[in-house]
């Protein structure tokens, strides 16, 4: 199985989709379907996932997910590969059931998660088979559809034991009617309309988030990890930064003032190379080497790349100098 997303922590939050091989179905049957819950819940136990939503189309699923123990990894390879065992058991097939890799959103809850337990549950009807009915027969087909949790969502059926609905109703109302009656108002109001897709929102396909989110994700698990290939993505879908603001936290740090540093005859070397260095990694995803060492006072992107073999030195020699190179960092990705 590929490998999932490695960005886990207690609490995390995660949209997670996994389709079929060449598109190919991964439900047959009713039959199927049914397994599939089953080996949910009892992944969900096994590694102790909460579970806030889902939906089961022909060829993916699609749930949401909040890790407690931070153990998204886990989690997934049960469910897919017991699936993928059963799956192939019963149809007499062998090889891989799922397109690659899973797809593994993290996404700020406090910001998107109702609209992204919308766009899930709207999904059975946003079909290309669904396009031209009316209104009417959307709603009928998408309260009759049994493969999803809206129908727990909007008080249908008894909400199952895997399921975690209260996060969610909790802000449509305090008795679980008037919460189910105001999900479901929720929902058709993307029904009367185009859906937008949330999604669309993600950064560089690994971030649902705010940019204080994203910032947040990235001193948490990335920071530190810049040769890390795995994580590219995501220090990617970092905000961009800018020179006057890394200028200004380095300035700080050292009692100077920004214009003292912002030349290359600079007679304050530690920071002028704290700066230099903080410049390569913050400001490289959206300007070339060569405008950020003119920005630099004239400089050449080799010169950038060499300040930091340098700098390196020193933070390896002193200690003192390493605390002030890390407290500079987190005042510019705060």
């Amino acid at each position: 199985m590929a490998r999932p997303l490695r960005i886990e922590y207690p609490g995390a939050w995660y949209h997670i989709t996994s389709r079929g091989n060449n598109t190919q179905s991964v439900f047959h049957d009713d039959a199927d379907r049914r397994a599939f819950i089953r080996i949910l819940k009892e992944s969900i136990e096994a590694f102790t996932v909460e579970l806030h939503g889902y939906v089961l189309m022909r060829n993916h699923f699609h749930l949401i997910l909040q890790t407690p123990l931070g153990n998204l990894s886990h989690f997934m390879q049960r469910l897919n590969t017991a699936f993928t065992v059963f799956f192939n058991w019963k149809h007499h097939r062998v090889g891989h059931l799922f397109q690659g890799r899973y797809k593994g959103i993290l996404i700020d809850s406090d910001s998107y998660l109702l609209e992204l337990s919308r766009y899930i549950h709207l999904n059975p009807v946003r079909t290309q088979q669904m396009s031209d009915e009316s209104i009417e027969n959307k709603l009928r087909f998408l309260e009759s559809y049994p493969w999803s949790s809206y129908q727990a969502y909007t008080g249908r059926m008894p909400i199952p034991d895997f399921l975690r609905t209260q996060l969610i109703l909790d802000k449509f109302g305090r008795s679980i009617g008037r919460a189910c009656e105001g999900y479901k108002l929720f929902v058709l109001e993307r029904l009367k309309d185009d859906t937008p897709d949330p999604l669309k929102g993600k950064r560089h396909g690994v971030i649902l988030g705010d940019e204080s989110f994203v910032r947040w994700v990235y001193r948490s698990f990335i920071n530190g990890k810049e040769a890390n290939k795995e994580f590219s993505n995501l220090r990617a879908s970092l905000p961009p930064n800018t020179l006057e603001h890394i200028a200004q936290c380095v300035a700080d740090e050292f009692k100077v003032a920004p214009q003292e540093i912002l030349g290359r005859k600079s007679k304050h070397t530690h920071a002028r190379r704290v700066l230099l260095e903080l410049c390569r990694r913050y400001l490289a995803s959206h300007k070339r080497m060569s405008e950020i060492g003119a920005m630099l006072g004239g400089i050449t992107g080799a010169a950038i790349v060499m300040n930091r073999k340098r700098l390196h030195v020193e933070l390896e020699r002193s200690k003192v100098l390493s605390r002030r190179f890390e407290r500079v960092k987190d005042k510019v990705l705060s």
